[in-house]
C-alpha cells in the first residue's frame, strides 16, 4: 500500500504531531486496533488507516472532531461536489455575520455560500459526502493569496493554520491596501479539493471519532460499548503541551463554521487545565481511562513538550502523569527541537531552558 499523507493535509492547523510519528510507532510496535485519546486533527487515525488498522479518536474540540471525522470517511469526489451544489442551489442562509472584519475577510457572495453550507451541515452532517465536505470547506476557509492576487482559499490574505484576531486582521488589510477580498467560487474550490483529497481510495478497516472529554470515565464506557469486547493494542497520542490552552481562540473561524460564535471565544471549557498540578491530574485520568479499553501488554506512545512560558522539565511532568497507573517500564527518548518557522513550533522552542520534544513509550501491565 502507498503510504500517502494527502488526506492528512485536508485542514492543517498548527500542531506538533507529524504523520511520521504515529507511522513509526506502528512500524515499531505493530497495532491492529489503535486509539488516540487526544486525536486533534486525526493524524494517528490517518496513520492507522494507511496501515489497515481499526482506529478510534477522541477530542473535546468541535474543530478537531470535525477534521478527524473527514479523514475517516471514503467519499466519491463527484458526489461531494454534487452535495455542495445541491446545498448552494436550495439553501438560503439565515445568519450571515456582519461587521468590518467579515466584509474585508470574504466577498459577500462567497460569505453567503459559506453560510449556506455551514447551516446545512449543522442541520445534517451524517453522510460521508457531507462529512468530507465539512472538512474540505474548513480547510479552505482561510489562507494566503497568490502573487497574482488569486486564491485557492476562500478568504482575503490570511494565515493558513490559525485564525488571526479580527482587529489585527483589519489593521493588516488596511496597511497592505487589501481592502477588497477576492471573488471566490466555493463550488470551484470544493471541486479542486475533493479531487485532491478523496480521489485516492484508502483502506477502511473501521473505527470512529468521538467528540468527548477523555478525562471523563463515561467517555471510555461509551467506547467500550461501541467496541463490543474488542480491546486496543496500541495508543498513540500527544496531549496538549503544558501551558497550551488556546486551541479554540486560535481556530475561532473554523470553530464558528462548526457551530461556534462569530467572534473569538477565549473560554477554555473542555480543555486540559494549564496549571502544572492540574495538568498532571487531568492527563493521569486519561491514561487511567485508557487502561479500561486496552489489552494487557498494550503499548502507549506519547509525543510531548511544553511552551516557552513554562520552564518545567517536560520529562518530569509527563512521568508524573503515569504515577499510580498500570502503565510501566516508561522509556523516554529525545525527539529533537521543533522545526523552526511554524508559529506553534516557534512558541514551543522559545523556552528559556531549551527543552526539546520527547517521545515516551510505556506498556500496560494488569
Amino acid at each position: 500500500m502507498t503510504k500517502t499523507n494527502r488526506l492528512n493535509a485536508i485542514c492543517p492547523y498548527f500542531a506538533m504531531f507529524p504523520l511520521e510519528f504515529p507511522m513509526k510507532m506502528i512500524d515499531d510496535f505493530g497495532g491492529s486496533c489503535i486509539l488516540d485519546p487526544f486525536c486533534g486533527r486525526g493524524t494517528t487515525n490517518v496513520a492507522a488507516r494507511l496501515n489497515g488498522a481499526f482506529t478510534v479518536g477522541v477530542d473535546s474540540s468541535s474543530v478537531a472532531y470535525s477534521i478527524s471525522e473527514s479523514k475517516m470517511v471514503s467519499a466519491d469526489p463527484d458526489r461531494i461536489v454534487s452535495e455542495c451544489a445541491n446545498i448552494l442551489e436550495n439553501k438560503n442562509p439565515e445568519d450571515i455575520p456582519e461587521g468590518e472584519f467579515w466584509t474585508m475577510m470574504y466577498d459577500r457572495k462567497t460569505l453567503k455560500e459559506i453560510c449556506a453550507v455551514r447551516e446545512s451541515l449543522l442541520d445534517d452532517c451524517s453522510s460521508p459526502e457531507r462529512i468530507a465536505l465539512r472538512g474540505i470547506v474548513m480547510g479552505a476557509l482561510h489562507g494566503p493569496l497568490k502573487i497574482d492576487g488569486s486564491s485557492s482559499y476562500l478568504s482575503n490574505q490570511f494565515p493558513r493554520t490559525f485564525a488571526s484576531k479580527p482587529d489585527y486582521s483589519v489593521r493588516f488589510w488596511k496597511s497592505k491596501r487589501l481592502l477588497v477580498p477576492p471573488k471566490i467560487s466555493l463550488i470551484d474550490i470544493v471541486k479542486q479539493r475533493a479531487e485532491r483529497y478523496y480521489s485516492e481510495r484508502l483502506s477502511n478497516p473501521g473505527g470512529f471519532i468521538l467528540k468527548e472529554d477523555s478525562t471523563d470515565k463515561a467517555t471510555f464506557s461509551k467506547i467500550e460499548a461501541l467496541m463490543e469486547g474488542r480491546k486496543f493494542d496500541l495508543v498513540v497520542t500527544s496531549p496538549p503541551y503544558i501551558g497550551m490552552n488556546t486551541y479554540i481562540p486560535d481556530q475561532w473561524i473554523r470553530n464558528w463554521f462548526v457551530g461556534g460564535p462569530p467572534y473569538v471565544d477565549y473560554g477554555c471549557k473542555g480543555q486540559i487545565r494549564a496549571r502544572e498540578s492540574k495538568f498532571i491530574e487531568d492527563v493521569r485520568k486519561v491514561w487511567a481511562n485508557c487502561e479500561e479499553v486496552c489489552e494487557n501488554g498494550a503499548i502507549i506512545a506519547v509525543r510531548f513538550g511544553n511552551i516557552g512560558s513554562y520552564d518545567s522539565d517536560p520529562i518530569e511532568v509527563i512521568k508524573k502523569t503515569f504515577d499510580n497507573t498500570s502503565w510501566i517500564d516508561i522509556e523516554v527518548t529525545d525527539a529533537g527541537a521543533p522545526k523552526k518557522g511554524r508559529r506553534q513550533s516557534d512558541t514551543f522552542s522559545a523556552n528559556t531552558k531549551g527543552y526539546n520534544e520527547i517521545d515516551v513509550v510505556s506498556v500496560l501491565s494488569s
